[in-house]
């Protein structure tokens, strides 16, 4: 199997074509000569999908040797990620909680003013984040700090 930078005449049509590379499918016969076949025969003789193909041609690098396996490796956590972890934190932290006034001697929950909802604590958190000019975090971790981390609920 072989790649050859494909070339194009022009047409009196103008396409852009969004292919770069024509593949040529070769076996090997007799005393290793290499004898051009089809696509189809190709594929049939090696009982092999036209998507491992693709997959192949797809994840070799220039000297048609293939990557090295990413299996077991994972990405490094950004810092990032923490930094607005702890932004959400020391906003949630921010709020004004006013501790429970039925059974106080029981119970460490704390409560935020009945008008103040999930969505509306992001939408302060968001409009505060961009007026420092910080990077903003997604509503899902927002909710996620606030339901796990914190033993608060909205006062009705």
């Amino acid at each position: 199997m072989g790649q050859k930078k494909r070339t194009r005449v022009a047409d009196s049509i103008t396409s852009v074509s969004r292919r770069n590379y024509s593949i040529k499918y070769f076996l090997f016969a007799e005393n290793d000569v290499k004898v051009r076949v089809c696509k189809a025969f190709y594929l049939t003789t090696l009982d092999i999908s036209r998507t491992r193909v693709a997959y192949f041609h797809s994840n070799t690098q220039q000297s048609s040797l293939p990557h090295e396996s990413q299996k077991g490796r994972h990405r490094v956590v950004s810092d990032l990620s923490k930094q607005l972890k702890d932004n959400i934190r020391n906003h949630i932290n921010s709020i004004l909680q006013i501790a429970s006034h039925y059974c106080r001697a029981r119970t460490s929950k704390e409560y935020v003013e009945g008008s103040l909802n999930l969505s509306r604590l992001y939408a302060t958190y968001v409009e505060k984040s961009t007026a420092e000019g910080s990077d903003i975090a997604k509503e899902s971790m927002y909710r996620e700090i606030f339901n796990h981390e914190f033993n608060i609920v909205s006062e009705t």
